[in-house]
């Protein structure tokens, strides 16, 4: 095997040359893992933020014969003491995950908790089989049975809650039968509206709520 310079290509019972120009391209994916990226025209956010008025539609709908698993990244204001759901899909009981008295939870009643620090946590949240059930870092916390509906699962609110989540979000990843269908990651756009971008279907995702997401600080 001969080794050449980057001037002559690289010679190996043949001749690779380089083309005159190298092409760029954000978002490769490769055999067995993937780079996340944004396309041409937005910028990568550490976090989005809401001031309890805004939430994201992200047209999910629950199953109970299908797993859906969700994972996430968030820091609640923990300044307040009031409660607030940070995602779900509403419903009568046990379909949305978020602060009870200053601690995390999931369903109605507060059940399943643990004490919510003014802290990014690590969230992990399954529904499946008609239960929700809730890990933090990795920890078991519990689960809450949960009733079927037809609602989209939101994020920093859910259908029918009007105290929605006053946090930051930094990343969130929604698998449904193992299957990942969305990857969300922080961003806005060239125009600086704040959101959540997509990467499997391609989709910049805004608030519906009223007035506007907060921008954390752009990731290089």
């Amino acid at each position: 095997m001969e080794v050449a310079s980057a001037s002559q290509g690289c010679t190996y019972d043949g001749t690779l040359t380089p083309p005159a120009t190298i092409p760029t391209k954000t978002g490769y994916t490769f055999k067995g893992w993937t780079v996340r990226g944004l396309p041409d025209g937005y910028t990568r956010l550490e976090y989005i933020q809401s001031s309890g008025t805004q939430y994201i539609n992200t047209g999910v709908q629950y199953n109970s014969s299908k797993p859906i698993v969700l994972i996430l990244t968030a820091k609640s204001d923990y300044s307040t003491t009031s409660n607030h759901v940070a995602l779900g899909f509403g419903g009568l009981t046990g379909q949305w995950f978020g602060l009870n008295s200053q601690k995390w939870t999931i369903g109605t009643g507060g059940v399943s908790t643990v004490l919510a620090t003014n802290k990014t946590s690590n969230i992990e949240i399954t529904w499946t089989g008609g239960k929700e059930y809730l890990k933090i870092a990795g920890v078991s916390i519990g689960s809450r049975s949960t009733t079927n509906t037809t609602n989209n699962l939101w994020l920093f609110g859910c259908q029918g809650e009007t105290s929605r989540f006053r946090g930051t979000i930094y990343s969130v990843q929604i698998f449904v039968d193992n299957v990942l269908v969305k990857d969300f990651i922080p961003a806005k756009n060239s125009s600086n509206v704040v959101g959540m971008y997509d990467t499997v279907s391609k989709t910049f995702f805004t608030n519906v709520g009223t007035g506007s997401f907060t921008a954390g600080a752009v990731v290089e």
